[in-house]
């Protein structure tokens, strides 16, 4: 990831990623964001009020690959949700790769 690309993300949302994903929110910094597929998300719920992105992005840590659910705030990317992506998710990836 480009070294100017600030994380940020809730410590308490955090934990609970690791608690259902395994996985904490530090490591969305070893994806490949050259490579991703990233997707903007209509948020439903009217409290947020803010654009969210749904990006499907190789690690270049064990080259598996995930998503990640993030805003932008002040140029920061603001990390909502990480996990390993789903069989659709990179089967779509794999398919968009190859075009």
């Amino acid at each position: 990831m480009d070294d100017s690309v600030k994380i940020d993300f809730d410590p308490q949302k955090n934990t609970m990623n690791i608690d259902k994903h395994g996985l904490p929110f530090e490591d969305v910094a070893m994806l490949d964001w050259t490579s991703a597929d990233v997707l903007e998300c209509k948020d439903t719920l009217e409290k947020y009020k803010e654009l969210r992105f749904s990006a499907v992005a190789k690690s270049s840590a064990d080259g598996e690959l995930y998503m990640v659910i993030f805003t932008v705030r002040d140029q920061t990317m603001r990390v909502i949700s990480f996990r390993r992506a789903s069989i659709k998710e990179r089967r779509l990836y794999r398919e968009h790769d190859e075009t």
